[in-house]
């Protein structure tokens, strides 16, 4: 017996070449399912830039809120009170400015250094409570706006 007629009694024609197309039917498998887990990935850094985002937008607004905390006199007269403005306004105040003007400028500046097209507004009432706005565009986030605004409120 020839070798050629075992091989043809193991394999039967209609048997040959199978084991290329399951080879082939595993890959793409594979690669839809690596594809799955890429799109899993890309999701995850847009949500933890989001994430990201609005923690700085909280930090600053409790460092501006101890900033009218440690300044009490200037914020009861209302000379922290801001708008909700963007902040390409935003000018550096004189050597000579008082506390409040410098620490709405150094909040403000951080806020833009950090956060997307952040803007902040400060309110203090007559009844020492101080609320801190801040608003910034999160084009990272799934929903249809991408603006984004938390609101910060204390008694000083």
């Amino acid at each position: 017996m020839s070798v050629n007629y075992i091989n043809r009694l193991k394999y039967p024609r209609s048997q040959l070449g199978i084991s290329l197309i399951e080879v082939l039917v595993a890959i793409l498998v594979v690669s839809i399912g690596l594809l799955g887990v890429l799109g899993v990935q890309v999701r995850s850094f847009s949500h933890s830039d989001s994430a990201y985002f609005r923690s700085q937008a909280v930090i600053y607004g409790y460092e501006i809120l101890d900033r009218i905390r440690a300044n009490r006199g200037a914020a009861l007269n209302g000379d922290y009170d801001l708008s909700l403005s963007e902040l390409s306004d935003l000018t550096a105040p004189s050597e000579s400015a008082a506390v409040s003007i410098v620490d709405r400028y150094d909040w403000l500046r951080n806020l833009d250094n950090t956060v997307p097209g952040a803007k902040g507004a400060l309110d203090c009432d007559g009844n020492a409570v101080c609320r801190v706005t801040v608003e910034w565009n999160d084009s990272h986030a799934d929903s249809d706006d991408p603006t984004k605004q938390i609101v910060l409120a204390a008694r000083i």
